[in-house]
């Protein structure tokens, strides 16, 4: 691990345990995730927000983002503020998380500010799961999102 990414994994870590998160590393494919899928998602999203650096975060209350994507979404929720990825849907103006729209939670989910998130990386080692440059749906085989 280099130096840079070891201090990004401290300065998480110190925000992280703030929360009482799951920190708990575990080793899959000779790489570490956090063994708690709240944890390793804010991780992703910490990762992704630090790599657009430059722009800012953007209040809910100050405009909403004008096209469907995906986007890094800071929130209040039952266990203080997190940053979680999420998806926008303009037309009924809904911020999705896990699937589903941030008002069908059982849980208190409240988006406040959100960012773009950076572009893809690209050439080799490039991770085909991740969201396409264009911040649009994928599609699926048959043409449909």
């Amino acid at each position: 691990m280099s130096a840079d990414m070891q201090r990004e994994r401290e300065q998480f870590s110190n925000w992280a345990e703030s929360l009482d998160m799951d920190m708990t590393l575990l080793d899959v494919d000779s790489q570490e995730v956090y063994s708690d899928c709240n944890t390793d998602y804010a991780w992703q999203a910490w990762q992704a927000a630090r790599r657009s650096q430059g722009q800012e975060w953007i209040s809910v209350e100050e405009r909403l983002p004008e096209q469907w994507g995906y986007y890094n979404v800071c929130c209040d929720t039952d266990d203080g503020p997190e940053v979680l990825p999420m998806q926008f849907e303009p037309v009924e103006k809904h911020w999705i998380y896990d699937g589903k729209p941030t008002f069908c939670f059982s849980f208190f989910v409240k988006p406040t500010h959100w960012m773009p998130l950076p572009a893809a990386p690209s050439g080799e080692g490039r991770n085909p799961t991740m969201v396409p440059e264009s911040n649009q749906p994928l599609q699926k085989k048959n043409g449909s999102t």
